[in-house]
């Protein structure tokens, strides 16, 4: 209609400036088809104005072919008000390419919707060996509850994968939670056909105190005498008392395979 709207009601954005361009080539009739009467931009996208100001476009990225665009548009509805962006989000979820999916997922987590969680869970079981490397990782960051058996269950679902993403990202996503029962699916990792996920699992084992017998026989000694020792910070240091200053950790030094205690 031409007439401005109260900021939260939804219209057309239209804008104006110098930055406009004067006329198109080979295209006289543009002009005409872009322009208000009183010479405001018509962009054909719809948007939102809060009471701040601030401009949200509700339909640009809906109607783009290019999926980087829209995968783009996820990453930044998750950092507004999640009461304005949950629809947003939730139509960029079901979008037919993949690779926007997850990153709408991440969204969806972000701002905290109510079934976030479920989500994540279904996506863990997805054909995409992409969108369930992307739903093993947030299920391993926000170490959702009832996550173990269905990361351990994400790893058996990746075995017929190309690639080993989803895989890694699964037993990634398992070492986050600091139960014995992630144990047995490492245990199983070192035996995967990609050595990177060998590698990855071996060393998960060994920062928590796992005995290295079964990551030895997978990688070989030398290999498994390379990888990270348990962090000192899941360490019980010894103590000994110094004078009159208390007790004192004991002095640590460098050791090829890490810091021990000296």
């Amino acid at each position: 209609t031409g007439v401005p709207l109260p900021a939260g009601a939804d219209g057309e954005i239209q804008f104006a400036g110098p930055t406009v361009v004067d006329a198109y080539l080979g295209d006289p009739g543009a002009m005409a088809r872009t322009r208000t009467p009183d010479g405001w931009f018509r962009t054909g996208d719809q948007g939102v104005l809060d009471a701040e100001g601030y401009l949200l476009a509700l339909s640009s990225a809906e109607r783009d072919r290019e999926w980087t665009v829209r995968a783009s548009q996820a990453g930044v509805l998750a950092t507004l008000p999640p009461e304005r962006v949950r629809a947003a989000l939730e139509d960029l979820a079901a979008d037919a390419d993949t690779r926007v999916q997850g990153p709408a997922l991440r969204g969806l987590v972000q701002i905290g919707a109510p079934d976030a969680e479920r989500r994540v869970f279904e996506a863990l079981d997805a054909p995409d060996f992409a969108l369930r490397a992307e739903a093993a990782a947030l299920a391993g960051e926000r170490r959702f509850a009832g996550g173990v058996p269905r990361l351990a269950a994400a790893y058996v679902r990746g075995d017929s994968d190309a690639t080993p993403s989803a895989r890694l990202a699964a037993i990634e996503a398992l070492g986050r939670y600091d139960v014995p029962a992630v144990i047995e699916t490492l245990t199983k990792a070192l035996a995967d056909r990609e050595w990177s996920v060998r590698v990855r699992a071996a060393a998960l084992l060994r920062q928590r105190g796992h005995h290295d017998g079964p990551a030895r026989r997978a990688l070989g000694p030398d290999l498994a005498d390379r990888l990270p020792r348990v962090p000192l910070a899941r360490r019980a240091l010894p103590l000994r008392a110094r004078g009159d200053r208390g007790l004192r950790p004991r002095e640590l030094r460098p050791h090829e395979h890490g810091l021990h205690p000296h």
